[in-house]
């Protein structure tokens, strides 16, 4: 629950992330420790979080949620909607609680102090009790506590429970809800079925970009060239464990076409892409569309003022290397989809 499961040498991350002098990482660790010696505590207060849920049954609020694949800027897409919108969200407090995460937002909020609009991130972690986390341990629940599997079915109880947990979210703090979760990007539509006013956000970032990124990722997190990082894309495709850079042009592959199976499946109605690229170009332009469409469009207003001009855009791919060269020519196909899909403002793709 507290320490990555896909991981045989958690010491070795650690070491890594220690070297990397970042306080995101730093603090994801001590998040860490914290929540293994609160869990006493944390149990404890699991009967009042449970009792809080009876009370409800389905969420009558908006849902939006942030899917996408590993590396493609999810984070940053979703801490953008929480500066702007008065919306609730999983903050890093529920990651040392993650049994009773309600509960433990009740009793210790005077610890919590607003989140850091600074937009940084490590790996999806940011800093502060009240800095956004994507919550991996509460959808652990429902979709199964193995997360490079992808889920074949979301059990009727599980549904219900589901519904529950985000009614009393949403009750407790009295708004929509925003979420970001990269392991929906290949099992939307099992949470759309199970919610039925969940709507999707899904981020596409330039397959080449997003292939470098990922096998940095291999890198900084799995320690190992050898092991995705995410979900294990070769139980449902081929991959390439003798060339990592082949095997990495596969993962990216396997992402996008799952991206599009989503949007049949669950329809542009509840789904839509967002390219990261023009996100970072015009942050402001994209969350407000998005955020009407997705939250409510009568909503009285967004605060854009705290989203700066433009973000940086992060290019993995600025040098012309042997490597660059055969993802452009491996990624092709995923390429042209990128540049002609119908992404929002307008959504909907070209699948």
């Amino acid at each position: 629950m507290y320490l990555p499961q896909y991981h045989r040498n958690n010491m070795s991350l650690a070491l890594r992330l220690l070297k990397t002098r970042n306080r995101s990482a730093y603090e994801a660790m001590a998040h860490t420790i914290l929540g293994i010696t609160l869990s006493p505590l944390d149990k404890q207060w699991q009967r009042l979080e449970l009792a809080r849920y009876a009370r409800f049954s389905k969420p009558r609020k908006p849902l939006l949620i942030f899917i996408g694949p590993p590396r493609s800027g999810t984070t940053l897409l979703a801490q953008a909607a929480v500066a702007v919108s008065n919306s609730a969200y999983f903050n890093n407090l529920t990651s040392i609680f993650p049994r009773s995460p309600i509960e433990a937002n009740a009793k210790l909020r005077r610890l919590l102090k607003s989140p850091e609009k600074n937009f940084r991130f490590y790996y999806g972690k940011t800093t502060g009790l009240n800095g956004f986390n994507d919550g991996l341990y509460l959808w652990d629940r429902w979709l199964g506590n193995d997360r490079r599997a992808v889920p074949a079915e979301i059990k009727k109880t599980s549904a219900v429970e589901m519904n529950r947990f985000f009614a009393a979210y949403e009750a407790f703090y009295d708004k929509p809800v925003i979420c970001k979760i990269n392991r929906l990007d290949c099992c939307a539509n099992l949470v759309a079925e199970a919610l039925a006013g969940a709507k999707f956000v899904c981020l596409q970032r330039a397959p080449v970009n997003l292939a470098n990124s990922l096998y940095r990722a291999r890198e900084d997190i799995m320690g190992n060239l050898n092991i995705p990082y995410g979900t294990d894309f070769r139980r449902y495709v081929k991959g390439n464990t003798s060339d990592p850079i082949k095997d990495v042009a596969a993962q990216v592959r396997f992402h996008y076409q799952t991206a599009c199976r989503q949007r049949e499946l669950i329809g542009p109605d509840r789904f839509r892409f967002v390219r990261y690229e023009d996100f970072c170009r015009n942050p402001r332009e994209t969350m407000k569309a998005l955020l009407t469409w997705g939250l409510d469009a009568k909503h009285p207003g967004f605060e854009l003022e705290n989203l700066p001009d433009r973000f940086r855009i992060s290019k993995s791919a600025g040098t012309d290397s042997p490597n660059i060269r055969f993802l452009t020519r491996e990624l092709a196909d995923e390429s042209k989809f990128y540049a002609s899909g119908d992404v929002m403002p307008g959504g909907g793709c070209n699948c």
